[in-house]
């Protein structure tokens, strides 16, 4: 009973601590959070590291929270669990600018011809007079 009280006082210190709490930064400024964040971290040298697991590893989270997030290092892609399954994103894609053309100046009533570089999978379309 003797140390159920210290335990107690020291639960609800931590309690009110964390409730006025209006967030964690991590910096080597000394800078405040952003009032929107629960955490902000800056850097101007370093990144973040999400926890890095393989497949099978993440596979045996048990209840996966909605919107958890890990780098699935068997197939080295951000994997977010949205509730019924993982979903990956590989950043795998390598979007080029396309160089559109035409060959204008031209004179009313002639044809004006619009091109530009294929892309593999990309879509075009014009609307105009």
């Amino acid at each position: 009973m003797k140390t159920f009280f210290p335990c107690l006082l020291s639960l609800l210190l931590i309690v009110k601590v964390s409730a006025q709490s209006n967030g964690v930064s991590i910096n080597n400024s000394g800078a405040v959070p952003d009032p929107s964040a629960i955490l902000d971290v800056s850097s101007t040298t370093k990144g973040a590291l999400i926890p890095r697991m393989t497949q099978t590893e993440r596979n045996a989270i048990s209840n996966p929270a909605l919107g958890l997030q890990v780098f699935n290092t068997t197939t080295n892609c951000l994997n977010m669990w949205n509730g019924s399954t993982w979903k990956q994103s590989c950043f795998d894609c390598d979007f080029q600018s396309p160089t559109a053309s035409n060959n204008g100046p031209i004179c009313e009533g002639s044809t004006l011809n619009l091109s530009a570089a294929t892309i593999p999978g990309a879509a075009y379309q014009w609307t105009g007079p």
